[in-house]
């Protein structure tokens, strides 16, 4: 899989594209064989991709891969204080952006994930899991934690 971080929309995802042919269509003037490029998605890490999610999936990508804490701290402005957003992950304002993210994947195939879940994120996940997520990224420490809780977790659906 290639990702790419902080991708605000469209154009960007778009000029990370062109990047890949290029150094594709360079590798094969060298007489690299390149059967097919691997899947290819983009870190949701801003709230602009956040609801831009249809068109970047319109536009190619497979994945989508939100760094929950990174958006939860760029949705509500607390760039200064990057530790402030594990305690907002259940704000409203970020399970109705995550709430948009699957939708538009569910509409066209997308992969979804949460990444970039640390320790102190584990206790909110359990509120991701009910909005649909299915797979998580955490830090090794958060592994079994998380694990745990989400395994107790009552799904009804």
């Amino acid at each position: 899989r290639i990702l790419f971080p902080m991708i605000a929309g469209a154009e960007d995802w778009d000029a990370c594209l062109q990047e890949v042919t290029a150094c594709r269509d360079e590798l094969q003037s060298r007489g690299v064989e390149v059967d097919r490029l691997p899947p290819m998605g983009c870190i949701v890490d801003m709230p602009s991709a956040a609801l831009l999610a249809g068109e970047l999936i319109a536009h190619g990508a497979q994945i989508l891969a939100i760094d929950i804490e990174d958006l939860a701290r760029y949705t509500l402005g607390l760039v200064q204080n990057p530790t402030a957003a594990v305690k907002q992950l259940t704000n409203p304002a970020v399970l109705r952006l995550v709430s948009g993210i699957l939708e538009h994947a569910r509409e066209h195939g997308a992969q979804v994930y949460l990444c970039g879940i640390t320790v102190a994120a584990v206790d909110a996940m359990p509120a991701y899991l009910k909005l649909g997520i299915r797979t998580f990224s955490a830090e090794p420490a958060a592994l079994l934690p998380l694990k745990k809780l989400l395994m107790e977790q009552e799904l009804t659906q």
